[in-house]
């Protein structure tokens, strides 16, 4: 009764509060705190910056920071034990850099008026916050939840989530056809595993759902921006400035801007706040449109559910309706249970009280559970069994929803084709459906969709042509859907590892060990950005290649120093950008170069070197078909970039050093088959010990076995990149995103390892197929194109 509450301040959650509010009659005085709330009145509270301070003091994800900071509130029951004394630590630090925050006025007001606790379970925190009251003297009233008559009710048991679903939307319509309000409909324990099929019901029954909205919205153009001006480590002054200019009317700014503020970010390096942002961004959702007539999809115990409203309780199943909570805090059960604390096993017990409490309020719940999903098989609730509810199996209604029927009636043919199962529902069809006449291959993008996915400034790498080149549809999956997941694996991580420490062997007073700490830590941000911000650390395995690699690394250094060191060479430009600018700035084409060695003098000597840990291999073949064009690609952008004065190509190879190349660390590709222009790169007299399988006949003409190119060979084949890119560039401004892959001679070069082959439905028609065509060949002897 609510008339019996004193005026003064009630103690409950926001979700209680809003139904209490609801009820009130008149202008009453009420202040509202939560139970944490209260708890961290009278004792004390922590000032949001000590997570980032105590993140990059002692080297811990943010995240984590907030799970340990939650537990000192109970700092008087601990005892001696290495996880609660860290958190004594913490606690001390928090008290040294004035980061706690006690309101000794707050607490005097307290006890000026009266308190009263509602609508919670009789829970061992619960019994810590009354002690405290207790201890300090509060004048408090704790209202224990009435324990109503169980109720008993019909719940409807389905093999298959999709029966399920479609008898909530049958069971609605039904409702809907009577008259019922359709703000009176309510979903309760909805998940995303009903989301395919939830979204596609809405559509054909055309029943309005306010589903929520998406958290976590890092892919949002203004967040991207954000963590690209944090990588450059911009001051929070400038962050701010350049977010309010180039994005002045995101409704994502004003969220950036609080965590700035509340976390007192202006005092810190932008780099060191990454993780931080991560979390925070975590749990900001999406922008979404909100029916004003539509079904809302609420907790069980929500205050918008309404005597009379109808609820339909989906998902029934064990471990999900009540919750069942896993001991894997921080603080396991063992250690609460010592403190007099709720452990895991408490909260499953309180949940389930929660649950069967709001199912004997007086509402009209239609509950439902299903057995299996196509991937997961499911249990039914164990509060079915334990408040003898009666189990109901429906069979599936037609008739209702014809565009629904209809894929019923296809799944029953599939299976009777597949497995010769004859269903109910083919016995009781009453369509006559074009049954395996859909053609689900792809029919090209809209102009409409172009101008949506197709970003103003078109911008192309060597990894993107060569995507295109594979096949068309590829480049539309994964330069413009973006759909592509890059999973990095061991020797991705050796290949980032080996990079850095070649890098830094340039650095004036080289120190291996120095280089090495620095090159694992910038693997190991690697693989936190690969594993969605966790701290993996190194695995034994990852450590033994590394060490093995270090052996390999120190040769190669060697190895370079010592043939660099007899040419003229002035400049080592190492991870070398290039960006290129074409079409009045519409085509952006950008490239870096892992090292290019430079000799200026008369004229300017550029060797191209990139350096591979796996089998790559340097050759001129199907170049006019879009492959094998990295290295040319590199020359060509020097050539075109005002970063070099008339710079002459000495030559662009690979330089293997993986363990299976080990030990011939010798470049491998084409050098300038001008004798001047050699010597700048390698004056040998017979053989080259630096690059492979380049010598001399006899006669001191170059070997036939030397892979060499002429000028005019190079220039032509600037030509071919320059025409590849502008031939690319057009294709994907007119929409052209065929699915065509590739198959020279007898080999895939476009399906084997591409992520899109479960979503191209290729055809054997679509497959170009093509013979292999070496550069250097004479026009009258090259192949055709099948």
């Amino acid at each position: 009764d609510i008339m019996q509450i004193k005026e003064g301040f009630i103690i409950c959650e926001n979700s209680y509060k809003e139904g209490f509010l609801k009820n009130v009659k008149g202008i009453l005085n009420y202040t509202f705190l939560t139970m944490d709330e209260l708890t961290k009145k009278i004792l004390f509270d922590y000032r949001k910056e000590a997570i980032i301070k105590i993140s990059l003091d002692y080297n811990i994800n943010p995240e984590s920071v907030k799970e340990y900071l939650s537990y000192i509130k109970y700092i008087d029951l601990f005892y001696d034990h290495p996880k609660l004394n860290f958190l004594k630590e913490l606690y001390d630090y928090l008290n040294k850099n004035n980061l706690l925050v006690i309101d000794n006025n707050f607490k005097q007001y307290l006890k000026t008026r009266p308190i009263s606790i509602l609508g919670y379970e009789h829970t061992k925190e619960l019994d810590y916050v009354i002690s405290l009251l207790d201890a300090d003297g509060y004048d408090y009233t704790y209202y224990e939840t009435e324990k109503n008559n169980n109720v008993k009710r019909d719940v409807y048991k389905f093999d298959y989530i999709d029966d399920e679903s479609r008898f909530v939307f049958n069971k609605i319509k039904d409702l809907l056809d009577k008259g019922i309000d359709i703000n009176n409909i309510k979903i309760a324990n909805y998940s995303s595993e009903y989301d395919f099929i939830f979204h596609r019901l809405e559509k054909y029954y055309k029943i309005p759902i306010n589903f929520d909205a998406d958290k976590n919205i890092l892919s949002v153009p203004v967040i991207k921006y954000l963590f690209e001006l944090i990588d450059n480590n911009y001051s929070f002054y400038d962050i701010e400035d350049k977010l309010k200019e180039k994005y002045p009317n995101s409704i994502y700014l004003k969220n950036i801007i609080n965590i700035i503020n509340s976390y007192h970010l202006y005092n810190y390096e932008s780099i060191k706040t990454k993780d931080l942002f991560k979390m925070e961004i975590k749990n900001i959702s999406y922008d979404r449109n909100i029916y004003e007539n539509g079904i809302m999809l609420v907790d069980l115990g929500s205050p918008n559910i309404k005597d009379g409203d109808y609820v339909f309780v989906i998902g029934f199943n064990q471990n999900n309706i009540p919750h069942v909570f896993d001991d894997d805090k921080y603080l396991d059960d063992i250690i609460m249970d010592k403190l007099s604390l709720d452990t895991s096993k408490d909260n499953t017990y309180y949940e389930e009280n929660v649950v069967i409490h709001n199912l004997n309020l007086n509402i009209n719940y239609i509950i439902s559970y299903k057995m299996r999903t196509a991937f997961e098989s499911y249990l039914p609730s164990s509060i079915i069994s334990k408040l003898s509810y009666n189990i109901i199996e429906p069979s599936n209604e037609v008739g209702i929803c014809e565009n629904d029927d209809v894929i019923m009636y296809a799944d029953a043919l599939d299976n009777y084709n597949r497995y010769g199962v004859i269903s109910n529902n083919i016995k009781e069809n009453i369509y006559n459906i074009n049954y395996a006449s859909y053609d689900n291959r792809y029919k090209g993008i809209s102009s409409d969709n172009l101008k949506k996915y197709l970003p103003e400034v078109i911008k192309l790498s060597y990894s993107s042509m060569h995507n295109y080149s594979q096949c068309g549809f590829k480049y539309l999956m994964s330069s413009i859907l973006y759909l592509d997941k890059f999973e990095k694996n061991l020797n991705s991580y050796l290949g980032t590892y080996s990079h850095k420490i070649l890098e830094l062997s340039y650095k004036e007073n080289f120190n291996y060990d120095e280089a090495k700490k620095e090159a694992i830590d910038v693997l190991l941000k690697e693989k936190k950005d690969a594993n969605y911000g966790n701290d993996d650390p190194l695995t034994n395995k990852e450590k033994f290649f590394i060490n093995t690699m270090d052996l390999i690394l120190k040769e190669v250094i060697d190895f370079n120093k010592l043939h660099e060191s007899k040419n003229n060479i002035n400049d080592v430009l190492k991870e070398f950008e290039i960006n290129l600018k074409y079409d009045e700035g519409k085509l952006e084409f950008k490239g870096f170069v892992d090292k290019i060695l430079v000799e200026n003098g008369e004229s300017t000597y550029v060797t191209i070197i990139d350096y591979k840990t796996g089998g790559d291999k340097a050759s001129l073949n199907n170049v006019s078909f879009g492959f094998n064009l990295q290295l040319p690609i590199y020359a060509f952008m020097i050539k075109e970039s005002n970063k070099f004065n008339n710079p002459i190509i000495t030559g662009f190879y690979l330089q293997k050093i993986g363990p299976a190349d080990y030990p011939d660390f010798k470049l491998f590709g084409y050098t300038n088959s001008n004798p001047d222009v050699m010597r700048h790169i390698d004056n040998f007299i017979d053989s080259s010990d630096y690059i492979r399988g380049l010598s001399y006949k006899k006669d001191g003409s170059i070997s036939s076995k030397s892979m060499v190119i002429t000028d005019d060979e190079m220039n032509k084949l600037s030509d071919l990149v320059r025409n590849t890119i502008f031939e690319i560039y057009s294709n994907v401004r007119e929409g052209k995103f065929d699915i065509n892959p590739k198959i020279i001679n007898t080999s895939d070069v476009s399906c084997a390892y591409c992520q899109f082959k479960d979503v191209c439905f290729k055809k054997e028609e679509d497959k170009l197929h093509l013979e292999s065509k070496d550069f250097f060949e004479k026009e009258d002897k090259q192949n055709g194109v099948d």
